[in-house]
């Protein structure tokens, strides 16, 4: 189908490689998938959030770990700034594939410069608690504390729970 466009002079577009990304990634053709983001990227089109979701889909019980490690690369290639909607995407994925080293990687590369709200601060000091890593969880407390974001009565029982679920009640 690019082949054709290309030949009938209609250069595709992000929306068409978008689209193309989908039906690859529904069809769990993953070198097609990835076929596909090759060419994207030879076409000169960069990958955008729409993108990155798209491959982030592609992660399921039975990825492989370069698909993981790939699809994180092009997290930090993107050129526009991640949105706490694709932010939320990373996290759940990671909590999925129990790789919250990923997760903590992504925060430090970022900076802080994802402007997350309550429940995405929840959602992550839930995950952290799961993994048993009390430093995240405080880290995570304190940066939001330091954002002036104001806590949601579910991202206190997290903060809560989480010292419980560790044997660190005192805390």
């Amino acid at each position: 189908l690019l082949q054709e466009m290309s030949e009938r002079g209609l250069p595709a577009n992000e929306v068409t490689y978008n689209d193309l990304l989908s039906a690859k990634v529904a069809t769990k053709d993953r070198r097609g998938m990835w076929r596909l983001v090759k060419d994207m990227r030879c076409a000169g089109i960069a990958q955008s959030s729409a993108t990155c979701s798209i491959l982030l889909k592609a992660l399921t019980e039975h990825f492989h770990a370069t698909d993981v490690s790939s699809t994180m690369e092009l997290l930090d290639e993107m050129e526009e700034p991640i949105d706490e909607v694709l932010f939320s995407s990373v996290i759940e994925i990671c909590i999925r594939m129990e790789q919250l080293t990923l997760l903590s990687d992504m925060m430090r590369k970022q900076g802080g410069m994802i402007a997350l709200t309550a429940p995405t601060y929840g959602l992550m000091v839930k995950a952290y608690a799961q993994a048993h890593d009390m430093k995240w969880h405080w880290e995570l407390w304190n940066e939001m504390c330091h954002r002036a974001v104001k806590p949601m009565a579910i991202t206190v029982g997290c903060m809560v729970d989480a010292p419980v679920m560790n044997g660190c009640v005192e805390d």
